[in-house]
């Protein structure tokens, strides 16, 4: 398994494996988050969500970066990206303040991150796109657990860009279930993340 160094959003080194032919004769490659480009969002099935549906919310990226040589990934990739917990929003205030202050405990755990520790495989599609399983690990609510996580990254204009998503249950990170009428109605226990991450070059 090739090694590669990552943190939380950990999704875009992966698109100097797709560059290719591209980026061959490079060196070290450099690039920054762009959290204005960048998101991330969470869902959640709510009380009664066969008749509502799923809850959804989006997270801020407050910085991130990207580097690494295409020609040597296992040895000198990395990817650091971290979130904002406190920045949960909604179409709920009530929901909102419910998972931050109860949930995700953000006054004790204010940020997410995602650190890498390897690349388990990677299909290249083309000169500028692939399929890539990410090996990493998650802290979320202060709880770091190995996860893998499926992503596709493309080369768009010089930067690098990833899609991707993640689910978990609220137990693996002790996470409280947001509830409502006083813990009377939970949500479900699984949360399902997608990420769609964007960086320039540095």
């Amino acid at each position: 398994m090739k090694t590669v160094q990552w943190t939380s959003a950990g999704l875009l080194i992966a698109a100097t494996l797709a560059a290719g032919p591209a980026w061959a004769a490079g060196g070290l490659l450099r690039f920054e988050v762009n959290p204005e480009q960048s998101k991330v969002s969470a869902s959640v099935a709510e009380p009664m969500a066969m008749i509502r549906g799923n809850a959804g919310g989006a997270f801020r990226i407050t910085s991130g970066e990207v580097e690494g040589n295409p020609s040597q990934v296992g040895d000198t990739a990395r990817v650091k990206v971290v979130i904002d917990a406190a920045s949960y929003k909604t179409d709920s205030e009530g929901r909102d303040q419910d998972v931050k202050e109860n949930a995700l405990e953000v006054q004790k755990f204010p940020t997410i991150t995602f650190e890498s520790t390897g690349l388990a495989s990677a299909q290249q599609n083309g000169d500028t796109n692939a399929n890539l399983s990410l090996v990493g690990r998650l802290t979320l609510h202060g709880v770091t657990k190995d996860i893998t996580v499926p992503v596709a990254v493309r080369l768009e204009e010089g930067r690098l860009v990833a899609d991707g998503s993640y689910a978990f249950k609220f137990e693996e990170y002790g996470v409280k279930r947001p509830s409502k009428m006083m813990g009377l109605m939970t949500t479900g226990d699984v949360a399902t993340i997608e990420f769609h991450v964007v960086a320039d070059p540095a």
